[in-house]
């Protein structure tokens, strides 16, 4: 046949060409879209997986680090305790003291010397931590 009745036949040939080289790139690109918003996803879950570890894991440490600290005030309030404990026993035996040299006959006005003594030994109660167990305290002020 001649080139002029095949013009018709040759354009929509060429046509069909072009639809198809137009939905083989679409799905093409679908297909690319498809598989990198699937590795997104795959990498998105991975992050997300690895911040929650590093959630945990800082959230261990900082427990671990406040154990840490509260034990240490525990040691503190512990020798806090202790100090004053040995405070308020010296008091004590100071008072026993005084007490013992003024029956000897010292020149203290007995009045005088028992407010005195009173006063001294309730210094001694105030400070000292084991009047009222207060010394069990430090076990438990501390706790959250």
């Amino acid at each position: 046949p001649p080139r002029s009745t095949l013009f018709p036949y040759t354009t929509l040939f060429r046509s069909t060409e072009i639809v198809v080289e137009v939905v083989l790139t679409a799905e093409s690109e679908y297909r690319l879209g498809a598989i990198r918003q699937h590795e997104w996803r795959i990498q998105r879950k991975a992050q997300l997986e690895e911040e929650g570890r590093q959630r945990k894991i800082e959230a261990e440490r900082a427990e671990i680090e406040r154990q840490a600290r509260l034990a240490q005030a525990r040691i503190d309030r512990l020798m806090k305790d202790a100090d004053a404990f040995q405070r308020a026993s010296e008091i004590r035996r100071y008072v026993g003291k005084v007490r013992v040299a003024s029956s000897c006959g010292g020149p203290i006005e007995t009045e005088e010397l028992e407010t005195w003594m009173t006063w001294a030994l309730a210094q001694a109660d105030r400070i000292d931590p084991s009047v009222d167990q207060k010394f069990l305290a430090s076990m438990h002020d501390e706790q959250e």
